[in-house]
């Protein structure tokens, strides 16, 4: 746009200088007609000419006056922006989930999986972790205050020292979120994480399963759910047709080595999204049993605990059950919790004794039919490890 203007007023200055050079030519009275037209015709000839040089100046120094710009004799490196803006919800990464670990009187643990940037952008790679808490029914807001730790990018563990002054069933609960700090100076917040403490003097370990596996006997030979991404739920008792029975096993690795100091040990696997049917008046008992021989999940079939390693009897090597059978609470189905106490006390007493845990139902035979349906590992839709089958240990320490 300048050029515009620039141009007009140098093309009017020149035409308005040689209409009156122009014009004192044409009064000269010695000169002949055809001597005046040819010096006419020459000043308007150098005043054009004149114009176009200055004007061809102009634009290869200025640029043309449309905007473009002049192209340099050598290429200039063109500055990468950097992304300050939050991260849009169409693009954000993976969020980080914190689960507990040990919950007690010295406070709790939490623990999460390192952060993943799905994007692949360097602007939403992880510069840290930050820690909040907050009370019961207290919604989280981005205040100060309630930052608890501010952590550094492969920190994946903190332990929180605080106690709430009342603790058991009827009180005792705190809030948690783990939120990822990126490069770009967004925040990606995870989800909450309720934790309700124990009663006073008493710790709760909580060991989330590390392998789980379904096994059928209409698919002796067939690995069916083994914890892995997008499977369905994971099954024990008859199927609905009736054509075969299923049982679930889990793993959970060793247990802490604190537990041989423990005294009045009780122990619990919780599994969430429990649904229950059956097609009697009521639903049959479903018990835990302790596994006499480890197995590989992803290999796991009603034959075989491994690759070319069958179980001694099919459908899994298991001994006595859990002394207390709970029945399973069709009332709710959110989560159903059996009791592993027994079982536990063994392993503590014989640690090589520890292969994992089976669930049955406590009645197998076709009628009537009983099934229990839950979450697995990965099992889809579940996007929350804190859902996953969890053993719970609640104990107190030896005086």
């Amino acid at each position: 746009m300048p050029l515009l203007f620039v141009g007009g007023a140098l093309g009017g200055g020149l035409g308005g200088l040689a209409t009156a050079v122009n014009a004192g030519v044409a009064r000269r009275q010695q000169m002949s007609a055809a001597a005046i037209a040819l010096a006419m015709l020459s000043v308007s000839a150098f005043a054009y000419g004149t114009y176009f040089i200055v004007a061809g100046a102009l634009l290869h120094t200025m640029g043309s006056p449309s905007g473009t710009p002049r192209t340099p004799a050598i290429s200039e490196p063109t500055p990468i922006p950097i992304t300050r803006s939050p991260i849009p919800p169409s693009s954000v990464p993976t969020t980080v989930v914190p689960t507990p670990g040990v919950i007690g009187p010295r406070g709790i643990e939490l623990t999460w999986p390192a952060f993943v940037n799905a994007t692949g952008l360097p602007a939403n790679d992880v510069m840290g972790y930050l820690v909040y808490r907050s009370g019961p029914y207290k919604p989280f807001t981005a205040s100060t205050p309630e930052v608890i730790a501010t952590l550094g990018p492969h920190d994946t563990r903190y332990v929180d020292p605080a106690v709430p002054t009342l603790t058991g069933p009827s009180g005792g609960s705190y809030t948690y979120r783990v939120t990822v700090s990126t490069r770009s100076g967004a925040t990606i917040p995870g989800p909450n994480l309720p934790v309700q403490f124990p009663s006073a003097g008493r710790t709760e370990i909580i060991l989330r399963a590390n392998a789980a596996a379904m096994l059928s006997s209409d698919r002796p030979k067939t690995v069916v759910a083994a914890g892995q991404s997008s499977q369905p739920p994971l099954r024990a008792g008859h199927h609905t047709g009736g054509a075969g029975v299923d049982r679930v096993i889990f793993g959970f690795g060793r247990l802490p080595t604190l537990l041989r100091h423990a005294a009045k040990v009780e122990a619990h696997l919780r599994l969430w999204d429990c649904a229950l049917e059956s097609s009697g008046d009521k639903v049959g008992s479903f018990r835990l049993y302790g596994l006499r021989r480890s197995f590989t999940s992803s290999k796991a079939t009603w034959n075989n605990a491994a690759a070319r390693k069958a179980w001694t009897d099919p459908g899994g090597d298991y001994g006595e059950p859990a002394r207390k059978g709970i029945l399973a609470n069709a009332d709710d189905p959110m989560m159903c919790d059996l009791d592993a106490t027994a079982l536990v006390h063994d392993w503590i007493g014989s640690p090589r004794s520890e292969h994992g845990l089976l669930l049955k139902a406590g009645n197998e035979t076709p009628a009537p039919q009983n099934q229990m349906t839950f979450f697995g590992l990965g099992t889809e839709g579940n996007d929350n490890p804190g859902l996953d089958p969890t053993l719970v240990i609640t104990y107190t320490s030896r005086k």
